[in-house]
Order: structure tokens, then sequence, then C-alpha cells
């Protein structure tokens, strides 16, 4: 998944059992980008699937140069493989919606609705990581 923090792309390797098993997690430099150093995180885990066998159950490519070279959304065809997507998830019709009466409105950004949030969607940005003993904790700051 595309994140970062120092920033990254993260993998999975869990079965349906991961639940139960501590992920393994590996880190590598990236690249620089606004002065920071990013890397690149791979989660894993030993957890089987039910035949026995361990289980990428993530959508993705299988390498870091297919992920910079395919997954661009102008590009790609829209394509956001393993990316943290935000404000909010799917389309919001017409790009306006309602809540106890008070209208909102957010960018239009694909065929008249409001994609994963909008022009600048949370998609690109680099997030701050911490390492807790059971994985990774991704941060961001958004108003």
């Amino acid at each position: 998944m595309l994140a970062a923090g120092a920033a990254g792309l993260a993998t999975a390797g869990l079965g349906s059992t991961a639940a139960a098993a501590q992920p393994a997690v590996s880190k590598e430099y990236f690249r620089q980008a606004g002065g920071k150093a990013l890397s690149r995180y791979s989660l894993g885990s030993t957890a089987p699937d039910s035949r026995g066998r361990p289980a990428n159950v993530v959508l993705g490519f299988p390498t870091l140069a297919d992920y910079l070279a395919k997954n661009s959304p102008a590009e790609g065809g829209g394509v956001h493989f393993g990316a943290l997507i935000g404000r909010y998830a799917n389309r919001i019709a017409k790009g306006q919606f309602t809540v106890d009466g008070q209208s909102y409105r957010v960018a239009v950004n694909n065929n008249g609705t409001g994609l994963h949030g909008g022009l600048s969607g949370l998609d690109d940005k680099v997030r701050d990581v911490t390492e807790p003993a059971n994985g990774l904790r991704l941060s961001l700051g958004s108003a």
C-alpha cells in the first residue's frame, strides 16, 4: 500500500488466520521527496490460508517498479492498487451530499462524481510511521 512516513509501499502476504500470527515488517530505502528520506515497508505473516498455505490477500503488482509504472490514476485507468485513500471511499454523486439538513459539496473528479477524496486525495500524501511491536502505525493530519 502506498503509505509513507517516512513513506512507502507495503505489501502483505496474510492468510485467513493472520490475526493470530505476529506480522513480519521489513523496511528499505525508497527515495527522497520533499527533503525527506522515504521508506518502503512490507508486511507479511506466516499464517496459512484454509489449505495450510501462505496466501497473498492484497491486490497489487509484483514489484515496486510495476507500482511506479502502472499505478497512476491518470495514466493507468484509475488504478489505486495498495493506496491508502481518503477522506472518503467510493463515489459521491454530483459531488454533493446532505447530513442533518446541511448540504456539503466536494470536488468532482471522476465522470461527475467525487471519488476517493477529491482532486488531491490522501493516497499520495506522506504519512508519519511508527513501528509498534505488532506492525506499523501510519498517521496523517488532514483538516
